[in-house]
């Protein structure tokens, strides 16, 4: 129960930074600019003037959201020494990095194809 409550406090203090960022970027017109989308423009050939930088920004703030509260919450749940737990903690952020954002990239290039094939219709 005490990992459930580290988790939700956790979840909801990081996403409220990440939607405070955010909005302020949102606000100064820097959304394009955000390393996240680069990274997927990068690996996935998606092209960078399709995507919808709101919602997708978004988006990211919930998965990014959600990486740092699971991998802290697991890593608190670990009976460690520091180090190993810091160590821990850095292998899961990398993975579920890895694993949301091909998730998120997959189904850009989908929403692409279907786009270029002239499937839907914006």
């Amino acid at each position: 129960m005490e990992s459930l409550v580290v988790f939700i406090v956790a979840f909801i203090i990081i996403f409220v930074v990440n939607l405070i960022i955010y909005f302020y970027r949102r606000i100064r017109g820097t959304l394009s600019s955000m390393k996240e989308f680069d990274i997927l423009a990068s690996k996935f050939k998606l092209k960078i003037s399709n995507l919808n930088y709101k919602s997708l920004g978004f988006i990211m703030c919930l998965v990014n959201s959600l990486i740092i509260s699971i991998a802290g919450t697991l890593c608190t749940m670990v009976d460690l020494n520091y180090i190993w737990q810091l160590l821990i903690g850095f292998a899961l952020i990398m993975s579920f990095i890895l694993i949301s954002y091909g998730l998120i990239g997959k189904i850009l290039k989908r929403r692409e194809m279907k786009v270029k094939n002239g499937r839907k219709k914006n």
